[in-house]
């Protein structure tokens, strides 16, 4: 009598360890698919915000830069609007210039696009017929997006 009752214990004991498993392992499955699908739109929505974060940033320290430039160049168009073809004009833009040397070039123009004066005679840009040039003519500080010009990147700031 001892062996049937040992065989129906060990039936007993497997059919109860597949039994859990049946029910436990498809709840494993699922719960580790809902953790995983959460922990990865939490480092998606991490990553986004952080990306945010840092183009606000980035957003913030060219204005401040794209500021500061246009004040040098407000000064130097108060400076130099009584000659703006003198030799003075000219020392003020190599001046400019050498302050700061994000700029290639600057150049004073009048009203029909000729270049009156340049810090780099040798480095020139054409406002002739640039929409830019006729939004700085009227009196209004202009800054163009970026254009590849052959090797180089052009941005014009024109005030």
């Amino acid at each position: 009598m001892n062996a049937p009752s040992t065989r129906r214990k060990l039936r007993y004991r497997y059919r109860l360890v597949v039994a859990m498993l049946v029910v436990s392992l498809p709840l494993m499955i699922v719960l580790a698919v809902l953790l995983t699908t959460q922990a990865s739109s939490s480092l998606t929505t991490a990553g986004e915000t952080r990306g945010v974060g840092l183009a606000r940033s980035v957003a913030l320290r060219l204005e401040d830069w794209l500021g500061e430039r246009q004040a040098g160049l407000a000064v130097l168009a108060g400076v130099i609007t009584g000659e703006p073809a003198s030799p003075a004009a000219a020392a003020n833009l190599v001046e400019l210039n050498k302050t700061y040397s994000e700029f290639s070039v600057l150049e004073v123009a009048d009203l029909t696009g000729t270049v009156l004066a340049s810090s780099q005679p040798k480095l020139t840009v054409n406002p002739v017929g640039q929409a830019w040039f006729r939004t700085a003519a009227g009196g209004q500080p202009t800054v163009t997006s970026l254009v590849r010009n052959g090797d180089h990147i052009q941005w014009v700031l024109a005030q």
